[in-house]
């Protein structure tokens, strides 16, 4: 019913696997990736919750990195970029995956992650060597190279 009245459908999946995080951020020509994180939910919630995310402070751990193996972890930075690339990102976006054995789905991207106390886009960005003042100043001046670039397409 709904593929006849759009062209675009998203099919959703019950999905019992491991909930990994990718964070890409696009500074320059390159694609630079944080270390990959997993969220491990308090067994009491038993998946990742709104309770476990935002309500209960040991709702929830992040590892980093994330336990998988070298081609797993290979493989979901292959997949973080090519999604990010496909949907025309730009500057910032979280790639959030679910995990089962050699199984990987995108679950969703944040093309504008939070920058809180529990956030994960600046948590695995700090993992990977980046603090949130150098994370914020390298965002901005990408968004001022992509103006500049933007302003001298459109004088041309």
């Amino acid at each position: 019913m709904m593929a006849g009245e759009h062209r675009k459908i998203t099919v959703g999946l019950l999905f019992g696997g491991r909930s990994a995080k990718h964070e890409v951020s696009r500074a320059s020509a390159a694609n630079i990736l944080s270390q990959l994180g997993e969220i491990v939910p308090a067994s009491k919630h038993g998946f990742y919750s709104y309770q476990a995310k935002y309500i209960d402070a040991d709702g929830a751990a992040l590892l980093v990195p994330a336990k998988l193996s070298p081609q797993q972890a290979r493989r979901l930075q292959e997949l973080a970029v090519e999604v990010f690339r496909l949907l025309g990102c730009a500057g910032l976006a979280r790639v959030d995956f679910f995990v089962k054995d050699d199984d990987m789905f995108v679950n969703e991207v944040n093309t504008l992650p939070g920058f809180t106390s529990i956030s994960m886009y600046p948590k695995l960005w700090e993992a990977s060597g980046l603090s949130q003042t150098d994370l914020m100043d390298r965002l901005i001046a990408h968004a001022f190279a992509r103006h500049a670039r933007r302003r001298a397409l459109s004088s041309e």
